[in-house]
């Protein structure tokens, strides 16, 4: 994660950032205007390229899940402690 973005979720207390959730919101809904109006795309189109949004982020959740859990069996092994 880049330096200068802060996450989602404050770690620390486990609480979702409403303002950058609203955020991304608002740009997605002026998306779906913007192509409803310009490219005259049905609501049926829509519906599968948010279910391709959809299937994006599933696979980033996998990728990061299973990064995670590299990192943990990494630091498993180079841990010294009595039941690693």
């Amino acid at each position: 994660m880049p330096e200068d973005k802060a996450p989602t979720i404050d770690i620390t207390t486990g609480e979702v950032r409403n303002e950058s959730v609203t955020k991304l919101y608002e740009k997605i809904d002026k998306a779906i205007d913007d192509v409803t109006d310009t490219d005259k795309m049905s609501f049926h189109e829509i519906d599968v390229a948010l279910l391709r949004i959809n299937h994006k982020l599933d696979q980033e959740k996998m990728r990061v899940f299973l990064q995670y859990i590299a990192d943990e069996k990494l630091n498993s092994t180079n841990s010294t402690g009595i039941y690693k």
